[in-house]
């Protein structure tokens, strides 16, 4: 139960924030907030739930394949709730289906891949590094 709550429930609860928030009617919502910060604001939004839904697939049992794959899965999750979302928003008083708001959710999973491979590149490189040095000791204390 704790595996659960540590690691499934928050992507639970995050995509169900954004289903809540999404469902808010225009006339509720802040109407002077610049178009680049609604989109930033998306970018950051979409990339935490990937980086939730990685979590959440990494730490799962049942599905092997999901888990050797949660990279891709998680991108692959982001980007179809980010247009289920916009269709969601389409039932919604006052608002509408935006393009660009799934293109920005788009970039915060591609975000989110980028910084993981980007995590395992550095990582990579210390390793070999930190091969070399030491090869390097031992083949000069010869």
């Amino acid at each position: 139960m704790t595996h659960f709550v540590k690691y499934q429930l928050p992507v639970i609860l995050w995509a169900l924030l954004i289903f809540l928030v999404s469902s808010i009617p225009s006339e509720y919502l802040i109407k002077t907030v610049p178009f680049n910060i609604d989109k930033l604001v998306h970018v950051f939004t979409f990339f935490l739930l990937g980086w939730l839904g990685r979590q959440a697939l990494t730490h799962q049992d049942r599905y092997p394949r999901l888990r050797e794959h949660s990279l891709i899965s998680s991108f692959v999750f982001v980007l179809a709730y980010g247009i289920l979302d916009e269709i969601h928003q389409i039932f919604i008083p006052g608002r509408q289906a935006d393009l660009f708001d799934v293109l920005a959710d788009a970039v915060g999973g591609l975000l989110l891949v980028w910084t993981v491979w980007m995590r395992a590149w550095r990582k990579s490189g210390k390793r070999t590094r930190k091969g070399l040095s030491s090869s390097r000791n031992s083949t000069d204390a010869r």
